[in-house]
C-alpha cells in the first residue's frame, strides 16, 4: 500500500483495483418518473414588486410580495391581494437568467386562482418586455399553473399579469409560491481549491514552512488517462480521491452512500453539508435520458434522500436543499444493453463500466479566487462556482455480464484486461509474496499533518471483505457461493 500526500494526482487509480466483488444489486430495478426539482429557487438580490392596474403598489390584505419567492413552497405563507382586480407581478433577477417557464402556486381557494396570465419578459437586448403569451380561461380548481414559453428565453425581469375569477366580484388574487424552471440548464464552474491563494497570498511555500504541499498540481487532468481521455473538461480541481469498485450485473440496481455520515440513535449526521454535486466521471455531465418518458426511466441516477437539482454537469443538492444532510445517499440503475442502446441512441460511450463521481465539500467559498473577506459570505446559486472540495468519491461500477465475447473486440478485451486477470495464477491460492498479486490495490492520500486540534484525522485504508467471488464463466455459481476471506497483512505495508 502506497501512502502520498494529499494531491497525488489520482487520474489513472480507478484502474487500479483488480478486486472482483460479487455483483451487488437491490431487489428494485428501474426508478421511474422525474426526481429531481424542475424548479430552481431565487438567486439571492432577487427583487419582487406587486402593483395594481394603475401602476402603484397592489393593497394588500395578507403577507408580503417577498413569500412569493421564498421558495419555501408552503400553504402558510403567501401573498393575498385585498381588492378584486388584476395584479401585476414583476419578478427581477441580478443577472439574465435562462428560463423555459414558471410554477405558480395559487391560493388554496378557487376564489384565490387566475382565470386569465398574461406572461411576458424584459429583453436586455431589446430594452423592453417582450414574448407576451396569454393563459386565458384557466381552471380555478387547478391550484398549480404550469406557464412556458414557446422556447427558452433570456432576460432579467419577468411579469405576470393576474386576473381574478371575473364570476366572483370577492375573488382576490392570492400567490404562495413563483418557481422558475431554467431553459438552457446552468453548468457549475471549476476553479482550484483555495489553498493555491492562501499560500501564494501569503507568502507560504514548502522551504518556508517544511511541509510537502503539492504547490503546482492544483488541477487534474482527466485528458491524460487513456480510459477517460475524451473527458470534455480539460481539467478539475484536484481534490483527495476516495473509490469503490463495484461489479454488477445490467437490469440491477445498487445503492450509493457517500462515506462521510454517521449513523447513530436513529439519526444520519453528514459531515459534508456546504456541497454536494454527483455526475458522471466519464462525461463531467448527468445519467439524464434525453427525450425520456416521464413516467418511465429518466435518469439513471437518482436521490433516495435529500432535494437535489438537475444542472448541465451533474445533481447539486447542497447548499440548495436546505435540509441538513441533503442527499448523501444515490439509487444506479445499470441498464441492459437493449435499454443503453434505446436510451442513449448514438452515443460514443459504452455500457460496460460506469463512473459515478460526487463532489463534497465543507466549505462555502463560492468564487473563483479565494478572499479571506468575502468568499465565505458568496451565493452559490450566484456565482455558480464549486467551493474548496473536502474530497472527491468515485464509484466505478462494472458490468460481468458479456465477458469473453468473441464477437466483440472491445468486450474481449474489457474482460482480459480486467475481469480475466483474475483466472490467472498470479491472482489465486492467497500468499503474500512477490509472485502474487492482490485482488485490491489502493493507493490512499490523505494530509501529511494533523491539521485540527478537535477531531482526529480519517482515512479509510481498508474496507469490509464482503460478497468476494472470481467468476468463471457467465453462469458461474460463484455469484452466491459463500467464501471465507482471511486478511493475511493488516499492517498497511
Amino acid at each position: 500500500m502506497k501512502i502520498t500526500n494529499i494531491y497525488k494526482t489520482t487520474a489513472a487509480l480507478i484502474f487500479l483495483m483488480v478486486a472482483i466483488l460479487a455483483p451487488l444489486q437491490e431487489a428494485w430495478g428501474q426508478v421511474t418518473g422525474d426526481r429531481y426539482q424542475s424548479y430552481f429557487p431565487f438567486m439571492k438580490d432577487t427583487d419582487i414588486t406587486v402593483e395594481n392596474e394603475s401602476g402603484n403598489p397592489a393593497e394588500t390584505q395578507f403577507g408580503v410580495p417577498a413569500y412569493i419567492i421564498d421558495n419555501d413552497r408552503s400553504e402558510d405563507t403567501y401573498w393575498k391581494a385585498k381588492n378584486h382586480e388584476p395584479i401585476t407581478v414583476i419578478i427581477q433577477f441580478p443577472t439574465a437568467c435562462s428560463v423555459s417557464g414558471f410554477e405558480l402556486m395559487q391560493g388554496g381557494g378557487k376564489a384565490g386562482r387566475a382565470s386569465k396570465i398574461v406572461m411576458s419578459y424584459y429583453s436586455t437586448d431589446e430594452q423592453n418586455y417582450v414574448g407576451e403569451k396569454t393563459f386565458a380561461n384557466l381552471d380555478v380548481n387547478q391550484q398549480i399553473q404550469q406557464l412556458s414559453f414557446n422556447e427558452p428565453v433570456k432576460g432579467t425581469h419577468f411579469k405576470f399579469v393576474l386576473t381574478p375569477d371575473e364570476t366572483n366580484e370577492s375573488a382576490t388574487i392570492c400567490l404562495h409560491e413563483i418557481s422558475f424552471k431554467p431553459g438552457d440548464l446552468p453548468t457549475i464552474k471549476h476553479r482550484g481549491a483555495k489553498w493555491f491563494d492562501l499560500r501564494e497570498k501569503d507568502g507560504y511555500t514548502n522551504e518556508s514552512t517544511g511541509d510537502t504541499f503539492s504547490e503546482k498540481e492544483e488541477w487534474f487532468t482527466p485528458q491524460d488517462n487513456p480510459f477517460i481521455n475524451n473527458y470534455p473538461v480539460k481539467q478539475i480541481q484536484a481534490a483527495h480521491t476516495y473509490i469503490d469498485t463495484i461489479y454488477m450485473h445490467p437490469g440491477t440496481s445498487v445503492t450509493l452512500t457517500l462515506p462521510d455520515r454517521l449513523d447513530a440513535n436513529g439519526s444520519v449526521n453528514s459531515s459534508v453539508r456546504g456541497y454536494k454535486r454527483w455526475y458522471s466521471f466519464r462525461t463531467d455531465g448527468t445519467y439524464h435520458i434525453e427525450n425520456a418518458d416521464p413516467n418511465g426511466v429518466v435518469d439513471l441516477l437518482t436521490p433516495t434522500v435529500g432535494t437535489s437539482y438537475r444542472f448541465a454537469n451533474g445533481y447539486v443538492s447542497k447548499p440548495i436543499d436546505k435540509s441538513v444532510n441533503g442527499t448523501y445517499q444515490m439509487q444506479f440503475y445499470f441498464p441492459t444493453e437493449t435499454e443503453f442502446n434505446d436510451w442513449f441512441a448514438g452515443s460514443t460511450y459504452d455500457n460496460d463500466w460506469y463512473v459515478v463521481a460526487c463532489d463534497v465539500s465543507g466549505y462555502n467559498d463560492y468564487t473563483e479566487d479565494f478572499d479571506k473577506e468575502t468568499s465565505s459570505e458568496s451565493d452559490f446559486l450566484k456565482t455558480l462556482y464549486e467551493p474548496t472540495l473536502t474530497h472527491r468519491v468515485l464509484y466505478y461500477i462494472v458490468s460481468v455480464d458479456g465477458r469473453d465475447n468473441e464477437t466483440d473486440n472491445t468486450k474481449k478485451e474489457n474482460w482480459e484486461n480486467g475481469h480475466g486477470r483474475l483466472l490467472k495464477e498470479a491472482y489465486q491460492g492467497g500468499g503474500n509474496t512477490e509472485d502474487k498479486k492482490y485482488l485490491e490495490e489502493y493507493e490512499i492520500s490523505f494530509p501529511y499533518t494533523r491539521v485540527s486540534n478537535h477531531t482526529n484525522e480519517l482515512v479509510a485504508l481498508s474496507k469490509d471483505a464482503r460478497a468476494y467471488a472470481i467468476p468463471i464463466s457467465e453462469t458461474a455459481t460463484s455469484d452466491t457461493e459463500t467464501l471465507n476471506v482471511d486478511l493475511i497483512d493488516g499492517s498497511g505495508n
